[in-house]
């Protein structure tokens, strides 16, 4: 049998350990004055029998844990750990500080996980005083707990493909977290998927910032280089976002192939990442730069390409694709290595869920909206686009909700029968085919190409017509030189048909220390703007600081916790704009 064909990532972590004890499987830079970390595939599958062994011997073969670890070797030791040993773990976000720990404690009363596990070095800031009306829990360190003659007498579990192996709590973008039942037969099917769509093979080499405790992270960058036996450099995020070029110089330094993420980090790159500072860099190793988790904009791949087209950068290297945690992963991509297609679409059309080209005349231009296509299915996936309303496939021509059938589709909801039967066994008419709704809109060309347009909870719908949030979010923060690129467009259900803007100022720049005029000035840019493009009043304009729009903890824009959270904290809407 090949590796893999193997039935879980365990089974397979273990023959790569054998066939290729030296090979180095992960390395992690913390900083740029200290040396790389290390971690062969020997040494993966010996140090995290240590640690499966120990949890174990703790009793908590039967429990669920929480991993909790900065960005590191330590949380992929552990979770192959838990794997190993059949321990249920959820993979959660380390609490920026103190005060952000809400959704530690809401993940361990819904998963019902009493224990965290973590490292040495952040133990002391998880601990906190215990409150009473918080989930009381336990922390145990994993990088202490290991010595070589733990794994000797281990009384392994059963691993079948069917089972549950891990839970992935979903970012929270529309409300609280849910957790993704993630079985061992989903990883092994969405790793096969990846592989073939990227066009992987033993040449790989991988390259990432992304969290490790994300989806996008964790089955990318952590374990589709163990399917594939290769390497994978990592470095925290925090190091991207204080150094963007950081993230190129390690593409260059490990000549990587595979590297990418949302939509943002490339927009951040050409933004704040200056030539001088990268002269020498070498880009030209890095045929897939994968773009998803977030619409992805034509903007940006055009912008991205003409910066770092001297430094090496092939513009087909561009790989925009599409997937979500309910889904394991990875959904859909195009052919590697081909150049991303784009369709331009009359804008009026689109918001009545209309696909129509646009009139390509300078003098409709404001009137287009570019798409880019997310690729298509891959290993016989099943991908539908359905009116959500009555569950009817759309016309061709229509736009609706995505619905997906793939043993990549994850078993459920943790804890949640009804959710989980509404959203992950949804029916075409009679058909007795299962498909996962995904929440999200879009619609397939007649070349079976898929384009996303927008999530369905966010959607706002003023007069019949559909305004996609992220489209008025471009469109503002590209309205004046004093705002940065993170806004929030919402429609307030309990005030009617009206549209509020949130949208962030530049870093250097602060509310309170705009002049009265420059301050309405900004707000008639904006409001301009987007009646030009959109034909759409907003209803209110809020000008805030930089980074204090809420965020997931992928990067994605939280815009019902923005309407929510700013309105309680600054009262009443103000007069209109």
């Amino acid at each position: 049998m090949e590796l893999s064909q193997l039935e879980t990532l365990v089974h397979l972590s273990e023959q790569r350990a054998r066939s290729q004890p030296d090979g180095i499987a992960y390395t992690f830079l913390a900083d740029e004055h200290a040396d790389p970390a290390n971690l062969t595939f020997a040494e993966l599958w010996e140090r995290s029998g240590w640690i499966a062994n120990h949890l174990l011997q703790q009793g908590l073969g039967s429990q669920r844990v929480q991993l909790i670890y900065p960005p590191g070797l330590d949380f992929i030791l552990a979770f192959l750990a838990c794997l190993r040993a059949g321990i249920l773990a959820a993979p959660v976000s380390p609490p920026a500080s103190r005060r952000q720990s809400t959704r530690m404690f809401k993940i361990a009363a819904d998963f019902q996980a009493d224990t965290v596990l973590t490292n040495s070095a952040y133990l002391e800031y998880l601990r906190q005083p215990q409150v009473s009306d918080k989930p009381r829990l336990s922390y145990l360190v994993t990088d202490r707990a290991a010595s070589p003659d733990m794994a000797e007498s281990a009384q392994w579990p059963s691993l079948q493909g069917h089972r549950p192996a891990f839970v992935q709590y979903t970012s929270g973008s529309t409300g609280n977290p849910k957790g993704v039942v993630v079985t061992h037969r989903n990883i092994m099917h969405n790793q096969r998927l990846i592989q073939q769509a990227f066009g992987h093979d033993r040449d790989t080499i991988f390259a990432g910032w992304l969290p490790l405790f994300h989806d996008m992270g964790l089955i990318g960058n952590v374990l589709h280089p163990l399917f594939l036996g290769v390497r994978s450099v990592l470095m925290s995020p925090m190091r991207f976002l204080t150094q963007p070029a950081s993230w190129l110089k390690m593409i260059s330094d490990y000549r990587a192939t595979t590297s990418g993420g949302p939509n943002f980090g490339y927009e951040y790159c050409v933004a704040k990442v200056d030539p001088e500072t990268i002269a020498g860099l070498d880009l030209s190793s890095w045929r897939v730069a994968f773009n998803g988790s977030e619409p992805v904009q034509a903007s940006t791949l055009r912008k991205f390409s003409e910066k770092f087209r001297p430094f090496g950068f092939a513009p087909r290297a561009f790989y925009p694709c599409y997937g979500l945690a309910e889904a394991t992963l990875f959904v859909s991509g195009p052919e590697s290595m081909t150049a991303p297609v784009k369709l331009e679409l009359d804008r009026a059309h689109l918001s009545l869920g209309q696909v129509r080209p646009a009139d390509m005349s300078a003098s409709a231009a404001p009137k287009t909206v570019t798409l880019v296509s997310s690729g298509r299915a891959w290993l016989n996936d099943d991908i539908r686009i359905v009116d959500p309303h009555s569950c009817r496939e759309c016309q061709p021509d229509r736009v609706g909700e995505i619905w997906l059938a793939s043993d990549s589709v994850a078993a459920g909801y943790w804890n949640d029968t009804g959710l989980s039967e509404k959203v992950f066994a949804a029916r075409l008419n009679a058909d007795s085919q299962c498909y996962l709704r995904t929440g999200d809109l879009g619609f397939i060309n007649a070349r079976q190409e898929l384009f996303v347009t927008g999530r369905l909870s966010d959607l706002i719908i003023v007069r019949g017509r559909n305004y996609y949030p992220q489209d008025l979010e471009v469109t503002a923060a590209a309205s004046h030189a004093e705002l940065g690129p993170t806004a929030a467009a919402v429609m307030h259900e309990r005030d009617g048909q009206r549209v509020y803007l949130f949208q962030e100022l530049r870093a250097d720049l602060l509310p309170d220390q705009l002049a009265l005029d420059v301050h309405n000035e900004i707000k008639r840019c904006i409001n301009e703007r987007i009646w030009y493009e959109h034909e759409l009043r907003v209803h209110e304009i809020r000008l805030l600081p930089a980074r204090s729009i809420p965020k997931t903890s992928s990067g994605k824009v939280r815009r019902r916790a923005c309407l929510e959270r700013l309105l309680s904290e600054q009262g009443q809407p103000e007069s209109p704009v």
